[in-house]
């Protein structure tokens, strides 16, 4: 007969082995945030505070959606008493003729002119959500690595980051927002020989694949933009992991805004595969009993 010790370590042994546990990537501050402000003083280090708190809450919980619960409006009005630590940085000034970045709190409608660090007491966001259904997701979550290719109506090509940065930088703040390691690929020679774009137009998942094991990815998105027009384009969406693909489509104005879209649907899709539903143990939580 079985003994406790033994049933206890296969229940371990198999929770360690479980697919979709064990995550390639750490995320690093989640129970921080930073919002641009304008000025110390204490109405606008308030709003401030507010708006890092929200901006925290979705971190913690991959969940965008908690912002419209009916808690949180009240939750948010005390996010001061979960402050644990904050602190200010200055922006440097906008290039002359460019508008800067609208303030969280306006103080004489300035513009924003520093920057407002919060960090959170882990502990007590952790009890809050626990006590509004919303387990804290944790720090391992899955990395995405994103292929992207475009059709102008002339051609396609595979996305080159050193020739637009920009487009990788919103998808990053996307990404971060939602508390989700995201990965480019480099272009490099070794990407240039291991992928085309007829493999992305196509969904030849076995090239794509291949070509994604070098940046040690837990899941990949492929994205398909074509311009169909002067400020209209769509795009296809495919998202790989280790059991399947999920597909969706999407309209916008141009491929930023369908990057960012592409990226936050994306998030969407992780979080109701990988994230702890409400009641869940805590991830890498096991009692063992020793007989």
């Amino acid at each position: 007969m079985m003994s406790w010790h033994s049933v206890w370590v296969l229940l371990l042994l198999s929770a360690l082995l479980l697919p979709g546990r064990v995550f390639a990537e750490r995320v690093e501050g989640i129970y921080e945030a930073e919002v641009p402000v304008a000025g110390q003083s204490a109405a606008v280090r308030s709003a401030g505070i507010r708006e890092a708190f929200a901006r925290m809450l979705v971190k913690a919980t991959g969940e965008r959606e908690l912002l419209v619960f009916d808690w949180f409006n009240s939750v948010q009005k005390r996010a001061p008493r979960y402050v644990q630590q904050y602190r200010y940085r200055m922006l440097p000034p906008p290039p002359a003729g460019e508008a800067a970045a609208q303030p969280v709190a306006e103080e004489a409608a300035a513009q924003p002119d520093r920057l407002l660090w919060v960090r959170f007491d882990e502990r007590a966001v952790n009890r809050l959500l626990r006590d509004n259904g919303l387990p804290a997701w944790g720090s391992e979550r899955p990395s995405t690595l994103v292929w992207l290719s475009f059709d102008n109506g002339r051609q396609r090509t595979l996305y080159q980051p050193e020739m637009e940065p920009e487009l990788r930088e919103s998808m990053q703040v996307v990404a971060q927002q939602r508390g989700l390691p995201l990965l480019v690929p480099l272009m490099d020679l070794e990407d240039q020989t291991a992928i085309q774009s007829s493999d992305i137009w196509g969904l030849f998942e076995q090239n794509i694949r291949s070509a994604s094991e070098r940046y040690l990815p837990d899941v990949v998105l492929v994205g398909r933009l074509r311009r169909l027009a002067a400020n209209s384009w769509s795009a296809d969406w495919t998202l790989y992991d280790a059991e399947g693909a999920s597909s969706w489509q999407a309209d916008g104005a141009n491929r930023q805004q369908l990057a960012q879209q592409g990226v936050e649907q994306a998030g969407n899709l992780l979080v109701a595969r990988f994230a702890p539903k409400a009641g869940a143990l805590d991830a890498g939580t096991l009692r063992i009993r020793i007989a």
